[in-house]
């Protein structure tokens, strides 16, 4: 018989099952305590969830939306402009790719190279031709292949 303090452990198979076994009054004080203690671990725990869901709701309420500045630096600036001058007499400047940071990120690519910077622009957009990047949405054709039956059950395959 187990003493005071120590839960007795019930094997998987042997749960719910009743048994005829010998309980003492302080047994049963144990048992109670460690159910009623598991149940008020869940429940703080969910409280603490439940708690903390509402925190995070009220506290992205209070802040007002982080704005980031654009700084520019000169030297990149001037560059920028130089590349941006020489794409526009190449025609290769499409309005979409006309954008600040994307040409200081190839220009810094080259470590400003102006003419390893433009064959590199060069290649960009050959390759975005070449896999149909800027019109894949125009292009998009989803095809479905849904196999349905009619009436008569027979099968009817849709295109």
């Amino acid at each position: 018989m187990p003493a005071l303090g120590e839960i007795l452990l019930v094997p998987e198979t042997d749960k719910g099952k009743s048994k005829d076994i010998e309980v003492s009054d302080d047994e049963k004080i144990t048992r109670t305590r460690s159910r009623s203690l598991k149940k008020k671990a869940i429940k703080a725990s969910s409280k603490l969830t439940h708690s903390l869901r509402k925190r995070g709701k009220r506290v992205a309420d209070q802040y007002a939306p982080i704005v980031i500045e654009d700084v520019r630096d000169e030297e990149e600036e001037k560059a920028v402009n130089v590349f941006r001058k020489a794409l526009v007499s190449l025609d290769l400047l499409p309005p979409r790719h006309d954008e600040y940071h994307t040409m200081l990120r190839f220009l810094k690519a080259r470590r400003f190279d102006l003419d390893k910077t433009v064959q590199m622009w060069e290649e960009m957009l050959k390759w975005r031709k070449e896999n149909g990047v800027d019109t894949i949405m125009q292009d998009f054709v989803y095809m479905m292949n849904m196999k349905k039956y009619n009436n008569t059950t027979h099968m009817v395959t849709m295109v």
